[in-house]
């Protein structure tokens, strides 16, 4: 049994890892919109991961964290598997060490999490998340819509996945000023994908919310649900001509215009996948690349394309169909198990979870999100204890 938390527990240092490479990653995103892919702050931006990567593993090793189970021997057999393949396939080594690095970095940070044998303050640790993350985001957002109202172009499309748990988080905790701070920087960020996945999760994980509050409490909910609705739709028709432009629907865009060219990815990406019975049985391999074929034939096609922002489909590409059928197989379990954790405490992340299993329609890689395999690690580890005077306020499932 865990002892006592108490207000002067320090934090965990790889939490405070996490926190700064959340807080840090939008101010970084912002100089490489101005500055481009060849410069020093684009190479800090990719080794961020590397680096939250590295101190992880650093920290399994100093705290004698690396105590495997089925679930991780399964996931960094595939690992090894993808970069056999890639070797195989002679895929260029910058590429498939890249995203080999993506791939263990969520592994790691949730062998970490769920090894741990430390009692972790996670009240204190999401405040701290909500806080940095909220005010680094307003700061760089505000300073985009600035720099576009003076007439200077940059990209409207900050990353801000990490709000999403945010957002779950304080809406349990009743902070609720927060939680719609974090909602409207979503809204306003530019990235739907973070947006739609936050509204499917928050109309499900709505669902269970309400089955334990009293009727007058459903309807406080509901009402604070409707204002919220009813501000941000009335805030959308004043905001950036490009941001609104990103929601509004108008009859002579595609769906590949609506989707920013990644439903041609999808089809692009598939469609040679496919066209290969070596690389649909034995997968291409970490750092596979493919041609995007644009549908107006007037464009001309791009060769060594390597992103696909579908993440369900890059599995099988990668692994070949029976190993990413294992890989699966071993997520479906996991999931499975973390989501019967019976702490109350927890259901944020439970919502958080589910939406980023969403959010992963839209994005790049499952495997990669820090904050996703982190809080994976936290709800599979059940020996995680909680004191009431850290979590001092009421939840939503214990109303």
């Amino acid at each position: 049994m865990y002892k006592e938390i108490t207000r002067r527990e320090p934090y965990d240092f790889v939490a405070i890892t996490i926190i700064l490479y959340y807080s840090i990653s939008p101010f970084l995103y912002l100089v490489r919109a101005f500055l481009g892919d060849a410069n020093v702050t684009a190479v800090i931006l990719r080794s961020s991961e590397p680096i939250l990567l590295l101190t992880t593993f650093s920290f399994c090793l100093l705290k004698n964290k690396f105590k495997l189970n089925h679930y991780s021997l399964t996931l960094l057999l595939v690992g090894f598997y993808g970069v056999l393949i890639a070797i195989i396939h002679g895929n260029k080594p910058i590429d498939f060490i890249g995203g080999y690095l993506h791939y263990m970095t969520g592994i790691i940070v949730w062998m970490y999490f769920y090894n741990s044998n430390d009692q972790m303050n996670v009240d204190k640790f999401m405040r701290a998340l909500s806080y940095y993350t909220i005010i680094s985001y307003t700061i760089v957002i505000t300073y985009i819509y600035c720099m576009t109202f003076l007439g200077v172009p940059i990209y409207l499309g900050v990353a801000c996945q990490v709000l999403i748990v945010v957002f779950f988080y304080n809406i349990q905790k009743r902070r609720f000023f927060l939680s719609f701070c974090s909602l409207l920087l979503i809204l306003i960020s530019g990235k739907r994908g973070v947006f739609a996945a936050l509204v499917i999760g928050s109309i499900v994980s709505l669902f269970f919310i309400l089955k334990h509050l009293q009727f007058g409490k459903r309807v406080k909910v509901l009402f604070a649900i409707g204002l919220s609705v009813a501000l941000l739709v009335a805030i959308l028709p004043f905001a950036n001509e490009r941001l609104v432009n990103k929601y509004i629907y108008t009859e002579n865009k595609t769906v590949d215009d609506y989707s920013a060219g990644r439903w041609n990815e999808i089809i692009s990406a598939y469609d040679e996948w496919t066209s290969n019975l070596e690389t649909v049985v034995i997968g291409s391999g970490f750092g596979f690349t493919y041609t995007y074929v644009y549908s107006q034939t007037t464009i001309a096609d791009v060769h060594d394309y390597k992103n696909v922002h579908f993440s369900y489909l890059n599995p099988p590409i990668i692994f070949g169909l029976p190993m990413s059928l294992l890989y699966y197989g071993c997520l479906f379990l996991l999931f499975f198990k973390l989501f019967q954790n019976p702490n109350p405490q927890l259901l944020f992340m439970k919502w958080a979870c589910f939406t980023y299993i969403i959010y992963a329609c839209f994005v790049f890689n499952l495997f990669d999100e820090p904050i996703f395999w982190m809080i994976n690690g936290l709800l599979f580890n059940h020996r995680l204890g909680f004191n009431s005077h850290v979590l001092r306020r009421p939840t939503c499932a214990s109303s």
